[in-house]
């Protein structure tokens, strides 16, 4: 089969020498120049560009490449002619092979959709990729509550860390449900004192990041998350976490309040083992909880500990419920001799008038 038409022109331009293709790409015809845009020779593109004939459509094709040299992308970027064309504009940023001072220069004039692309382009120079964040940044406050929420449901990590603080429930919820919005962003969100309390009540119904530990431990420390999502949030605290809330001080009385609830329901909840165990080794503050248990055990078990206070062994001695072996052994231990707690002893309602003296 004889070759004919543009497979004719293309075969007889591929036997040509260098010189001869320059000549043929500064005059010929628009079917052949489309035939010499895959030319891998600098100066027969260089030529081409020349070639008063050239379409946008010829030149856009040819900056598309990705193997082109730079020289002709340079060659571009300097002709008004070409770059008062905004499609010319964005195939320069976009293609690798530019410049990095070509695609800076006209990455600030791209539209929103194509400034995304460009900063979610992984192919595209780090430096690059923040310049088009950086001008959607800039552009922000312009924007109306429908153009951020389309750009929240298409936007970069980045650019998600500053649109999760919005004023607008839509944003905000477009925001949260991007997959490209990184955990680390939501909770340093959850962790802000200068987070709006509707944000962290989305974050919250979202199950997609509720169910996630570090969090639901954000929300429940934040003094500014509403009450009943803070409660909700303590429900599902590690232990040793709802130990560190309750200590912490710049949360209200009430949420710390909640916080020791929570704590009890825990430890009644535990086995007697455990509790035992506990009462062994813990502080102040959980130790009272377990002598309110008033198990005997438990009871021994927290006198045994050397961090128990003599506020919390008076309360043991004056509780009508510790057994009277408990409270003989407080009055014969040497730790308690000098404290006066004998007198405490004496004042329990259920110790027999015989055991007084």
């Amino acid at each position: 089969m004889k070759p004919t038409g543009l497979r004719k022109d293309f075969i007889r331009l591929a036997g040509m020498d260098k010189s001869k293709r320059i000549q043929v790409a500064r005059t010929s015809p628009p079917h052949v120049i489309q035939d010499m845009l895959a030319d891998k020779d600098v100066d027969v593109l260089m030529a081409l560009l020349s070639n008063p004939r050239l379409k946008k459509k010829h030149l856009l094709m040819l900056i598309r490449r990705r193997n082109i040299p730079t020289k002709v992308l340079e060659r571009v970027a300097n002709s008004r002619k070409w770059t008062n064309q905004y499609q010319v504009k964005l195939e320069l940023v976009r293609n690798p092979r530019s410049p990095i001072f070509v695609a800076f220069k006209y990455v600030k004039f791209l539209y929103r959709p194509d400034l995304v692309e460009v900063a979610r382009n992984v192919n595209l120079p780090k430096r690059l990729r923040e310049q088009a964040e950086y001008t959607l940044q800039v552009r922000l406050e312009a924007l109306s509550e429908g153009e951020k929420v389309s750009l929240a449901r298409m936007a970069t990590a980045p650019l998600l860390a500053l649109l999760i603080h919005d004023k607008s429930a839509r944003v905000v919820d477009a925001v949260l449900k991007n997959p490209r919005l990184q955990e680390r962003d939501v909770v340093v969100t959850v962790n802000s004192i200068r987070t709006d309390p509707l944000t962290l009540r989305l974050i919250a119904d979202n199950p997609h990041w509720f169910n996630r530990y570090p969090i639901r431990m954000g929300l429940a420390y934040n003094a500014l998350t509403p009450k009943l999502l803070h409660k909700e949030a303590l429900e599902k605290l590690l232990y040793q976490d709802l130990y560190k809330l309750i200590l912490t001080t710049h949360l209200s009385d009430e949420i710390r309040a909640n916080a020791i609830v929570e704590m009890k329901i825990r430890l009644q909840m535990m086995s007697l083992s455990e509790r035992i165990g506990m009462a062994e080794v813990n502080k102040s503050f959980i130790l009272d909880m377990l002598i309110h248990q008033n198990h005997p055990r438990i009871t021994c078990a927290a006198l045994a500990n050397p961090k128990i206070k003599i506020h919390q062994v008076r309360k043991i001695a004056l509780n009508p419920k510790t057994p009277k072996r408990v409270l003989w052994d407080i009055a014969v231990d040497e730790k308690w001799l000098n404290s006066g707690i004998e007198e405490y002893i004496k004042q329990n309602p259920s110790l027999p008038k015989s055991l007084h003296d």
